[in-house]
């Protein structure tokens, strides 16, 4: 899924020597319960690598807490999608644990236990050290030697990197799409997050993508989006090019809890009069099962946008800051008035 330069074996091996190096014996140590805030997958994902990174550069032992993940996703955890990396992968799943941790995380940000703290809010600790956005970092170990996206990009391939069973899913869903099948790849993001950040029209993407194709007819385009009125409308604003997406007809937005989606659309505007039958599922209160075949669906488009020729898409959401992560920045436009070089609006893209 990862656009790396290492083989599937070199990061492997990269993945043991980050496991020895986040268990090292330091005076200080970390443990993060991932998926405790209960948000969206890859705004746990960005905040997990920010977390790495400060340990690794910072000099932290670090542990993942899994009990979270087995409440989500089964008694696999970590392990259901990707290759453990680090101790508390294959953890165990305790009620009575999780509830006295939510009390305790939400008494404060943060709750110390012995030598090792719990953190909520990851981003809150790394922002502690304003040069971080803007450090060099070197760790021989893992060949990191850049900027904080040389590191991001480096982590995330040995952290996200898709264990069988995951590869074998996405490539079944796939089906004979090959990694460069599209000329571009355009993420409209709907739902929950016509609240959270700036919202762009379908014409605002359309406009970007072309002015970062240079052949307007004929063009092979992907997009991946959690409305599929966003994708028909696309269409229609684009007529001359190739569009696909993976969205289906049912899809009116993700929306991660049911406040999200009221918040969102407090009138009942979601559906037009004869759509109201259309059931919005709220992926908090979805079965393990369903979660997981969501997530599976979100790795696949990820993959065809990390491996398309280039991509566009809004800092506002944590996906697309995956997609550029993950595909080193190459070829990446941020949607704004207008196109931005990822790296020229890094501080932005930081917050």
């Amino acid at each position: 899924m990862v656009k790396s330069n290492f083989s599937k074996q070199e990061i492997a091996q990269k993945r043991e020597l980050l496991y020895e190096l986040l268990n090292r014996k330091q005076k200080r140590a970390i443990e993060y319960p991932l998926f405790f805030r209960r948000a969206g997958f890859y705004s746990e994902m960005n905040n997990l690598m920010l977390l790495l990174l400060y340990c690794l550069h910072q000099g932290i032992q670090f542990r993942l807490d899994n009990s979270f993940l087995i409440s989500y996703f089964g008694i696999k955890g970590w392990s259901t999608f990707f290759h453990p990396f680090c101790k508390g992968c294959r953890g165990t799943f305790s009620p009575l644990t999780i509830l006295l941790k939510k009390a305790l995380i939400k008494a404060s940000h943060y709750f110390h236990s012995g030598n090792i703290d719990h953190f909520m809010y990851p981003w809150s600790l790394f922002s502690e050290c304003g040069k971080a956005k803007i450090e060099h970092y070197n760790i021989s170990e893992l060949d990191i030697k850049g900027d904080i996206f040389d590191a991001l990009r480096i982590i995330s391939a040995i952290v996200l990197d898709l264990n069988e069973e995951t590869e074998t899913r996405i490539r079944t869903m796939l089906g004979t799409t090959h990694d460069h099948a599209y000329d571009l790849a355009v993420h409209i993001r709907r739902g929950d997050k016509r609240i959270e950040t700036i919202f762009y029209s379908v014409q605002d993407y359309v406009n970007a993508s072309q002015a970062v194709i240079k052949k307007r007819k004929g063009a092979k385009i992907f997009v991946a989006t959690d409305d599929y009125r966003a994708f028909e409308e696309y269409c229609q604003l684009y007529p001359d090019a190739h569009i696909t997406s993976s969205s289906q007809p049912q899809y009116r937005g993700y929306y991660q809890s049911r406040r999200t989606l009221k918040a969102s659309h407090p009138a009942n505007s979601i559906c037009k009069p004869h759509e109201k039958k259309i059931h919005i599922p709220i992926f908090n209160n979805l079965s393990r099962q369903e979660k997981t075949k969501a997530v599976y669906e979100l790795l696949a488009d990820t993959h065809i946008m990390v491996h398309a020729k280039a991509c566009i898409g809004s800092h506002g959401s944590n996906v697309y800051r995956a997609v550029v992560v993950l595909r080193g920045g190459e070829h990446c436009h941020f949607i704004n008035r207008n196109v931005l070089d990822y790296r020229s609006s890094q501080f932005h893209f930081l917050r």
